[in-house]
């Protein structure tokens, strides 16, 4: 409002004093600005406005204009021009190149190129660069890809190796081998992939090193000849001859035979044709046919026209020959392009010129489009395409204000997004934070009349150790010792006989996991139901490991072995009960005897499954095991054993310096049962608990006590305790060299 109310005031005042104002000449050229409009007077006068814009290379600041004052051109604005500097012509890639005319030696800032791919390539989205600061960088997340001609395929009795080349992509090449005692019967033993798929057909492999005791004389057939001189009758396992054709005849490819076993076998299937000789029917081509009668054979010379339908482009030699029973190589028939309104409707185009003939395009034809109403593209140079063998590049144009993305400020900004290129105007996108990354605000941006405001992510904190879940673990696969990066995730599986609930996969965001899954037990299923019995009542509505079920039998049925419960392991019942028809099974012979104790009841030759005995040690004795024992299938219990009580002997009381405690104790002590004595008069003990004893299987640890004031040996090494009648106390003293108390 300033500037106009300047401008005015200032053109009031110069037809005020229009007599005295100075006239220009025609406005200046500048490096880097030019005046807009036709300006071919020989002088302006005073108060004069020129409005300017920036030349290739430069980008404006506001608007540019300048107004005749006393004779020159002087600024009434502040608009100005910074260089963004000007770019070559589109670099041409091993894999893409730019669509179009490129012919300018320079072209200016936020110039766009679209690229695509050359033959070998697939083409993942629309591949576009703009020449930013000088340089042509991406706007477009496309790429080409190398086209994958899948595995070249296996060979019996062979293998082959990828020999150039990563994968199995165009380019690559693969060498056949064959195993031991095998021969390549195929002049070459490579197979290079390109645009139609693998080359050449899959070599072969034959057995040489057969059992056999070697052949006869080399074959001599009609159109062949043996290099070299083989007069021998007879030749060992493995040779190799070579074979060239006749003077009649002409060779297409080696031709070799070997010994294998006690036969000759051709080893390289070249063949001879006799020269002249006539061809068979010619070759058929895609989309295309010869003209002509089709006959069984056509004489040496003769020649066959090659035509395709409508549209289609010929390629190659329209005319074949037959020569010596060869055909030249045919013709290809390339596919024309075929516009559809589905792809011009994606891509906001249609056809330049009303003409429905033009839906179809010979191969290498030029199509030219133009945008619908409302849309427009970079460059209309863009918009002529070329036909490739039924392939249309379509250019994409965007609607008036879109914004297209640029790769070099999402790699800045740690972002990404899975989408096309162009933005429309007023439309909200969503990116996605790259890997270890977290929102910085939030994921959204905006298109404002192609200004795209990018979000940002910031370096996430990573999560250092796996998550611990009891009865589970990490897979292997997805441990780390460094730690895990924010947005990875770690797949849980629990241990045996565990069930996984909750989220098997478990994601690490800023430095913090994801709700963990639990790892339960399985549990057992209801207890099993036995013949001639059942659990006993009270049952459980669910049963975890460890947990026991009581079985009864029905009346005239008992439990084998005695076994009334079954137990849940993990996720089975083990032990299950068995009930059985008392009486039956095998008969047992005598009960076992046992040392120091006998069985009670009548002393048979047999008893029936089922009985039971009973067994009893002699007074003092302990019986240690089973009292009643039963005979079952034939087989008696694991009887008891009767273990030997201690006798407190007076020789033995007296060597050790003690007496019992008790006068009324009784001599005989049952095992596992304590005694006490007393040291004699006149005798001691370092520690009185020693006196209190146990009786173990017969043998009595007897207490020692030493005479009063009297050093003696420890049990330990080195050691001797002495009394301090002085001190009332006892006192080690331990000697390192030798004993010198008494």
């Amino acid at each position: 409002m300033l500037l106009n109310g300047y401008i005015v005031f200032f053109m009031v005042t110069l037809r005020g004093a229009a007599a005295a104002d100075t006239a220009c000449s025609p406005p200046p050229r500048e490096p880097e600005i030019e005046v807009q409009g036709s300006w071919d007077e020989e002088s302006y006068r005073s108060g004069t406005v020129a409005t300017f814009t920036c030349r290739p290379g430069y980008s404006s600041l506001g608007v540019i204009k300048k107004a005749c004052l006393d004779g020159h051109w002087k600024p009434v604005s502040s608009g100005k021009c910074i260089y963004v500097g000007t770019c070559d012509r589109p670099p041409r890639y091993v894999d893409m190149e730019p669509q179009g005319v490129w012919d300018e030696e320079s072209y200016p800032a936020d110039k766009v190129a679209t690229f695509s791919c050359r033959p070998g390539y697939t083409q993942h989205g629309v591949i576009e660069k703009s020449c930013i600061d000088g340089e042509w960088k991406p706007v477009s997340n496309g790429r080409c890809q190398l086209k994958s001609c899948g595995p070249p395929g296996d060979i019996e009795s062979g293998s082959f190796e990828l020999v150039a080349g990563d994968d199995y992509v165009f380019g690559a090449v693969v060498r056949y081998t064959c195993n031991k005692g095998y021969k390549m019967m195929t002049d070459d033993n490579t197979r290079q992939c390109r645009t139609n798929g693998w080359t050449d057909n899959l070599p072969k492999c034959q057995v040489y090193h057969i059992a056999g005791d070697g052949c006869g004389p080399i074959p001599r057939e009609e159109e062949l000849e043996v290099q070299g001189k083989w007069e021998d009758e007879s030749y060992p396992i493995g040779t190799l001859v070579t074979f060239t054709c006749r003077p009649s005849y002409i060779q297409q490819g080696a031709i070799k035979k070997i010994c294998a076993g006690d036969q000759w076998v051709t080893l390289l299937t070249g063949k001879c044709i006799r020269a002249g000789a006539s061809c068979s029917a010619p070759p058929t081509i895609a989309h295309g046919d010869f003209l002509g009668s089709n006959q069984p054979h056509y004489r040496s010379g003769f020649q066959m026209e090659y035509k395709c339908p409508e549209y289609y482009t010929l390629q190659g030699n329209r005319i074949v020959k037959c020569e010596d029973g060869e055909w030249d190589e045919p013709p290809v028939c390339l596919e024309p392009c075929t516009a559809r309104e589905k792809e011009l409707k994606e891509n906001n185009i249609v056809f330049k010129w009303k003409n429905a003939d033009k839906l179809y395009s010979k191969h290498d034809e030029i199509m030219e489009f133009i945008c619908v109403a409302g849309y427009e593209i970079a460059e209309r140079s863009l918009l002529r395409v070329k036909c490739n063998m039924g392939e249309i590049p379509y250019p994409k144009c965007n609607k008036i204000g879109s914004c297209l993305l640029s790769e070099e400020t999402m790699k800045n900004q740690n972002i990404y997004i899975n989408r096309s290129s162009a933005i429309q105007d007023g439309e909200k996108v969503t990116f996605e934070c790259n890997k270890g990354m977290i929102p910085e605000k939030t994921l959204e941006g905006t298109c404002k009349m192609r200004v795209l405001n990018y979000p940002r992510c910031i370096t996430a904190n990573k999560c250092k150790l796996a998550p611990d879940v009891p009865n589970g673990r990490v897979k292997a696969d997805h441990l780390k010792q460094d730690g895990y990066d924010s947005g990875s995730s770690v797949e849980f599986e629990c241990d045996e006989h565990h069930s996984i609930s909750g989220p098997i996969n478990v994601k690490c965001e800023n430095g913090q996991w994801s709700d963990l899954p639990q790892c339960l037990t399985i549990p057992c299923p209801p207890p099993p139901n036995i013949a001639n019995g059942r659990p006993v009542p009270n049952l459980k509505t669910g049963y975890e490991s460890g947990d026991k079920v009581q079985y009864m039998c029905n009346p005239g049925y008992n439990l084998k072995k005695r076994i009334s419960e079954a137990e849940c392991e993990q996720t089975r019942w083990k032990s299950i009960p068995v009930c059985r028809i008392v009486g039956a099974g095998p008969l047992c012979l005598k009960p076992p005897a046992i040392i120091h104790g006998d069985f009670l009841g009548p002393n048979q030759q047999n008893y029936s499954s089922g009985s039971d005995l009973e067994y009893k040690c002699p007074e003092y004795y302990t019986l240690l095991g089973h009292r009643i024992v039963t005979c079952e299938d034939g087989v008696w219990d694991e009887p008891p054993v009767c273990l030997v009580p201690c006798i407190a002997k007076e020789i033995d009381r007296s060597k050790n310096n003690i007496v019992l405690k008790w006068k009324d104790a009784d001599k005989y002590i049952r095992h596992d049962e304590r005694t006490e004595f007393v040291c004699a008069e006149g005798y001691e003990i370092a520690d009185s608990s020693l006196l209190t004893v146990k009786c173990n299987k017969g043998v009595i640890p007897y207490p020692k006590c030493n005479k009063i004031g009297k050093c003696y040996l420890s049990d330990r090494p080195a050691q001797i305790i002495c009394p301090l009648n002085f001190l009332g106390v006892m006192k080690q003293i331990r000697q390192t060299r030798a004993y010198s108390l008494v």
